[in-house]
């Protein structure tokens, strides 16, 4: 709020702003920022992809969709937004298309941010492409071994499932889960 008092309508303020309220999990402030932000800014891309990120973060994938799609019209290499179109072909059951879509996407992109080399991996595991999974969560384990979060626990313990390492698979589930509880986790353990 203080930057933009400094500065009304600075896009890079309202986008920290969006961002504040999505870690705070104040998903209808987020949104309503993004809205006015992508309404008042209709030609910014850094407005549109923050719209992304809000409408994904808040399972509106139908509505990011659209936004990606008005990007990839216009730039069809762009990283960010063919990425984006890999989770939203993820979170529509086609896990095939989305692992051959983010299969595209240069190893630099995916592996330099752990969120993306997270999702990607869970893609290649969704699909069925276990060693392409297992190598992506190796990077993020070796660039980031500070960030061994419920996903990543969670994610380990799939790959394990899948390559029948029961005990393995087992011990990282209950790791995520002693990290924070989940459905996806509590339904692995189950299984």
């Amino acid at each position: 709020d203080e930057a933009l008092k400094l500065k009304p309508g600075s896009i890079d303020a309202t986008i920290l702003k969006a961002q504040l309220a999505l870690q705070k999990r104040q998903f209808p402030r987020a949104r309503q920022i993004v809205e006015k932000l992508a309404a008042d800014n209709p030609n910014s891309l850094s407005a549109l992809f923050m719209r992304i990120k809000v409408n994904l973060a808040t399972d509106r994938a139908d509505r990011a969709e659209a936004d990606i799609d008005r990007i990839l019209k216009e730039a069809p290499t762009m990283q960010f937004a063919r990425y984006y179109k890999s989770i939203v072909m993820a979170r529509h059951n086609d896990a095939k298309g989305a692992w051959d879509l983010a299969s595209t996407l240069p190893k630099e992109f995916v592996q330099t941010d752990p969120g993306a080399a997270l999702n990607v991996a869970t893609m290649a595991v969704a699909a069925g492409y276990m060693d392409s999974a297992a190598a992506l969560l190796n990077v993020v384990v070796y660039r980031f071994p500070y960030l061994m979060d419920a996903r990543l626990l969670l994610a380990l313990g799939r790959l394990c499932r899948e390559q029948q390492l029961w005990g393995k698979a087992q011990s990282y589930f209950e790791a995520s889960l002693a990290i924070q509880s989940s459905q996806d986790a509590h339904v692995e353990l189950a299984t």
